[in-house]
């Protein structure tokens, strides 16, 4: 038979028989007539290979297990089946995850909560800081910081512990908070805004001063002593969001003033 006709009985097609030849997984048939004359052979093999194709054996695998004739090697052929399986179990486990996550932001949206990976409760408060943000300059440094934390939280690095703070903050944490952001804006634009810096520095005192606990387990969540892959990246990102700021330089003197008032705090963080 022609090739065309093999092709048809095999329900493929004649470029996908040729690959077959190229790959070394049909044999070429003698040429009669000057046309490759195809036998029943010839159509269960390629038969063979599609079912196998079909079982999730790639055709470099299928190369490799299928004989020119005789039975299948069996015992390679439960290998190779066995990846297959495993290559699956962990795509539907992705797949399942994935599910999840949908389900996630499905529910979010009809409470009309923002489609983001930041957990809800850090996404919203976001979104009230940023009602409350007295000027651009204010909501564009809270912007950066919604944007670092999206990254840590994407990457699988944003410490649960912050959950927990978020939920304890008050009025008052959040009015302090408003404030950071306002002078950090100050800062990003004069590194040497001595009264932007106490202010900060003042209101994170007084948050860490209501919620010690809390604020010690991010700490600890973030400052590790080898490898530090938060605390690396956070430095990072912070130095992308405000070039102009000499991060290291600032970040000690706030540890520096807040470890008077809160020593077990300070001593974690300065290995960050």
């Amino acid at each position: 038979m022609k090739v065309s006709e093999l092709a048809d009985l095999a329900d493929t097609t004649v470029r996908t028989v040729r690959h077959y030849h190229h790959l070394g997984l049909l044999d070429v048939p003698a040429t009669v007539g000057g046309a490759r004359d195809y036998g029943l052979d010839h159509l269960a093999r390629v038969l063979r290979i599609r079912w196998l194709v079909t079982s999730g054996l790639s055709l470099t695998a299928i190369r490799d297990l299928l004989p020119a004739a005789g039975p299948l090697d069996s015992e390679a052929v439960v290998g190779e089946l066995t990846d297959v399986l495993a290559d699956i179990d962990r795509h539907l486990a992705r797949l399942q995850a994935t599910r999840s996550s949908i389900c996630v932001l499905i529910e979010r949206t009809e409470n009309d909560e923002d489609v983001s990976p930041l957990p809800a409760g850090l996404s919203a408060f976001y979104r009230r800081l940023a009602e409350r943000m007295p000027d651009d300059r204010s909501r564009q440094a809270m912007e950066m910081e919604r944007s670092m934390a999206t990254v840590l939280a994407v990457r699988g690095q944003l410490p649960p512990a912050v959950d927990d703070l978020i939920a304890a903050l008050d009025a008052d944490d959040e009015d302090d908070i408003v404030s950071i952001f306002e002078s950090m804006a100050r800062i990003a634009e004069d590194a040497d805004d001595l009264e932007a810096r106490d202010l900060v520095t003042a209101a994170v005192s007084r948050s860490m001063a209501k919620h010690p606990d809390l604020f010690a387990e991010v700490l600890a969540a973030i400052t590790v002593s080898d490898g530090g892959t938060v605390t690396s990246l956070g430095t990072r990102l912070v130095r992308i969001a405000f070039p102009d700021v000499d991060v290291e330089a600032l970040a000690s003197e706030w540890l520096g003033r807040l470890g008077a008032q809160h020593p077990p705090i300070a001593d974690e963080a300065p290995r960050s």
